[in-house]
């Protein structure tokens, strides 16, 4: 797989590239809004802040994250996406990331992880 990675990231991006390289859930959950969805392979739920953070902790202390890489991004209706790649020890999932603006801030409202 060839991987390139974005040039001009947000603050907010290379924060949540850094939490995701390092599987840290409680910076991730910083940036979401008071309810995200969250998708584990097919497997989509909503979940409030705090319950979003307790299972990306869960997931990640099973993959074992090691780096996170940017790939793309795009914007339509006031709402950007990103999306990269997370490498483990053993596998590399893709991540799409949504967001929002509320306010003066941009929110995450759905984070997909995808085999």
């Amino acid at each position: 797989m060839s991987i390139h990675c974005l040039s001009a990231q947000p603050a907010y991006m290379t924060d949540i590239g850094n939490a995701m390289k390092h599987g840290n859930a409680q910076t991730m959950s910083k940036f979401f809004d008071a309810e995200i969805e969250i998708t584990f392979f097919e497997k989509s739920k909503k979940f409030t802040r705090s319950s979003a953070q307790k299972a990306l902790q869960t997931f990640f202390s099973k993959i074992e994250p090691k780096n996170y890489e940017p790939w793309d991004k795009g914007n339509s209706y006031n709402r950007y996406y990103y999306v990269g790649y997370l490498h483990t020890s053993n596998k590399v999932y893709r991540v799409y990331m949504l967001f929002v603006q509320k306010g003066n801030n941009w929110v995450m409202q759905e984070l997909r992880f995808e085999n």
